[in-house]
């Protein structure tokens, strides 16, 4: 989802990628690539990329959740 917007006072425009990424890892390269190709494209303007990663910070965190 992107939004595009306009800060009232200063009334320069930024624009928010909010993100729900998947979990698996060729798909979720694929959002980052498509997501690059657009702030490429959106020059020096202001993104704020935002939302669930789908990232863990450690593997026992997965493997705390496999249940047999």
């Amino acid at each position: 989802l992107w939004c595009h917007g306009r800060f009232t006072k200063s009334g320069e425009e930024f624009f928010v990628a909010n993100v729900y990424a998947p979990c698996d890892v060729g798909e979720k390269r694929g959002l980052w690539e498509s997501l690059t190709v657009r702030i490429q494209a959106l020059g020096r303007r202001m993104v704020c990329v935002c939302g669930d990663f789908n990232a863990i910070t450690s593997i026992s965190i997965v493997l705390s959740t496999i249940t047999l």
